[in-house]
């Protein structure tokens, strides 16, 4: 529902929205252009964290031992 096509319409600088109807529900989609680069970049740092952590140790680097 959320992905449903339609255009956005800017209410601010960094702000824009769409209506979107789905099971005969209203919503209201927000988007903000410069959150979706932060969100974008902190991602790509996480997989490429990942994945440097996996190089090095394996799966069983993501293993998180049991307390006690």
């Amino acid at each position: 529902m959320l992905r449903q096509a339609g255009h956005y319409h800017e209410v601010a600088g960094n702000l824009e929205v769409k209506e979107v109807w789905g099971d005969g529900r209203r919503s209201i989609v927000r988007h903000n252009p410069g959150e979706e680069k932060r969100g974008r970049k902190r991602r790509e740092e996480v997989m490429a964290e990942a994945k440097s952590k996996l190089a090095q140790e394996g799966a069983k680097g993501f293993v998180v031992p049991e307390p006690g």
